[in-house]
């Protein structure tokens, strides 16, 4: 009887680590606000002016898979920033629109000396170099 009972303690104990396992893996890739290029339908992505953020210069509309992909390959090569920042206004604004027709916005920021920065609400994340080389060459 004290065995059956032991074994059913660690067979808990075993399940419960299972479980905390995959809560972690699923929290640290929606941290990250990783997308899978199969699950956005299209990307709109808007240049806004310095001087009024609200006055957009030029659009971008993907809808074809390359540059989808290309774009959210390099978008989900970033590292979360744990700090505040008191930026200027956004190079670009970002709608991810997925196939389920959920919409994601981002605020972009590409100078021309430093990694990207991306901010959705009070989250910020910095691109890769090659990420941000990338994101360049896709909006020239």
């Amino acid at each position: 009887m004290k065995l059956l009972l032991k074994s059913k303690i660690f067979i808990t104990i075993i399940l419960i680590f299972i479980v905390l396992a995959v809560c972690i893996i699923f929290y640290r890739y929606k941290d990250n606000e990783s997308y899978r290029s199969s699950e956005v339908s299209n990307l709109i992505i808007n240049k806004l002016a310095q001087n009024s953020p609200k006055t957009i210069i030029d659009t971008w509309n993907f809808k074809d898979k390359k540059h989808i992909a290309r774009f959210i390959n390099a978008f989900n090569s970033k590292k979360r920033l744990n700090v505040k920042f008191d930026i200027r206004t956004p190079d670009y604004s970002i709608t991810i629109v997925l196939t389920n027709n959920h919409e994601e916005n981002y605020n972009l920021w590409l100078d021309d000396t430093s990694e990207g920065l991306i901010m959705n609400d009070n989250k910020v994340w910095q691109l890769s170099k090659s990420s941000t080389e990338s994101m360049r060459k896709l909006l020239k």
